[in-house]
Protein backbone atom coordinates (compact mmCIF):
# COMPACT_ATOMS: atom_id res chain seq x y z
CA UNK A 1 0.00 0.00 0.00
CA UNK A 2 2.73 2.27 1.14
CA UNK A 3 4.68 1.78 -2.30
CA UNK A 4 1.13 2.89 -4.61
CA UNK A 5 1.14 5.94 -2.33
CA UNK A 6 4.84 7.10 -2.64
CA UNK A 7 4.69 6.75 -6.54
CA UNK A 8 1.04 8.21 -6.61
CA UNK A 9 0.12 11.76 -6.10
CA UNK A 10 -1.84 11.97 -3.07
CA UNK A 11 -3.37 15.41 -1.63
CA UNK A 12 -1.80 16.52 1.36
CA UNK A 13 -4.87 15.87 3.22
CA UNK A 14 -4.50 12.10 3.29
CA UNK A 15 -4.08 10.27 6.72
CA UNK A 16 -0.61 8.91 5.94
CA UNK A 17 0.63 11.85 4.30
CA UNK A 18 3.55 12.26 6.74
CA UNK A 19 4.96 8.58 6.36
CA UNK A 20 4.62 9.29 2.80
CA UNK A 21 6.95 12.80 3.41
CA UNK A 22 9.11 10.70 4.96
CA UNK A 23 9.50 7.63 2.85
CA UNK A 24 10.03 10.22 -0.27
CA UNK A 25 12.75 12.39 1.71
CA UNK A 26 14.49 8.63 2.54
CA UNK A 27 14.20 7.86 -1.53
CA UNK A 28 15.99 11.10 -1.89
CA UNK A 29 18.80 10.32 0.29
CA UNK A 30 19.78 7.32 -1.85
CA UNK A 31 21.67 6.47 -4.89
CA UNK A 32 19.47 3.14 -5.67
CA UNK A 33 16.50 2.04 -3.85
CA UNK A 34 14.42 -0.25 -5.03
CA UNK A 35 10.88 -1.02 -3.35
CA UNK A 36 9.06 -4.39 -3.69
CA UNK A 37 5.55 -5.75 -2.18
CA UNK A 38 5.83 -8.16 -0.02
CA UNK A 39 2.24 -9.79 1.06
CA UNK A 40 1.21 -10.00 4.84
CA UNK A 41 1.55 -13.64 4.65
CA UNK A 42 5.60 -13.49 3.78
CA UNK A 43 6.49 -11.05 6.81
CA UNK A 44 4.16 -11.54 9.81
CA UNK A 45 6.05 -9.01 12.20
CA UNK A 46 5.86 -6.53 10.15
CA UNK A 47 2.01 -7.40 9.88
CA UNK A 48 1.65 -7.32 13.64
CA UNK A 49 3.43 -4.46 14.32
CA UNK A 50 1.13 -2.40 11.67
CA UNK A 51 -1.49 -3.86 13.47
CA UNK A 52 0.04 -2.70 16.76
CA UNK A 53 0.57 0.69 15.62
CA UNK A 54 -3.50 0.90 15.11
CA UNK A 55 -4.07 0.33 18.68
CA UNK A 56 -1.43 1.82 20.32
CA UNK A 57 -0.72 5.39 18.64
CA UNK A 58 2.14 6.43 20.48
CA UNK A 59 3.85 8.04 18.20
CA UNK A 60 7.40 6.63 16.94
CA UNK A 61 8.76 3.77 18.79
CA UNK A 62 11.86 2.27 19.11
CA UNK A 63 12.20 -1.20 20.05
CA UNK A 64 15.52 -2.89 21.61
CA UNK A 65 13.90 -6.13 21.85
CA UNK A 66 10.93 -7.46 19.41
CA UNK A 67 7.52 -6.83 22.02
CA UNK A 68 5.94 -9.95 23.73
CA UNK A 69 3.18 -9.38 20.57
CA UNK A 70 5.67 -10.47 17.85
CA UNK A 71 8.06 -13.10 19.33
CA UNK A 72 5.92 -15.82 17.79
CA UNK A 73 5.64 -14.29 14.44
CA UNK A 74 9.71 -13.43 14.77
CA UNK A 75 10.27 -16.92 14.93
CA UNK A 76 7.51 -17.74 11.81
CA UNK A 77 9.68 -15.29 9.88
CA UNK A 78 13.08 -16.63 11.22
CA UNK A 79 12.07 -20.17 9.53
CA UNK A 80 10.37 -19.15 6.56
CA UNK A 81 7.01 -20.88 6.76
CA UNK A 82 4.46 -19.26 4.55
CA UNK A 83 0.61 -19.49 4.56
CA UNK A 84 -1.49 -19.77 1.78
CA UNK A 85 -2.98 -16.38 0.19
CA UNK A 86 -7.14 -16.34 0.00
CA UNK A 87 -8.56 -14.73 -2.86
CA UNK A 88 -11.87 -13.82 -3.38
CA UNK A 89 -12.73 -14.62 -6.96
Amino acid sequence: MLVNLIFSIQPNSHHLNSLICMAKDLLLQFWLVRLTHTYEEENSVANRLAHMSLILSLGNLFFIIAPLECLSCLWIDFIGVSWPRSLLV
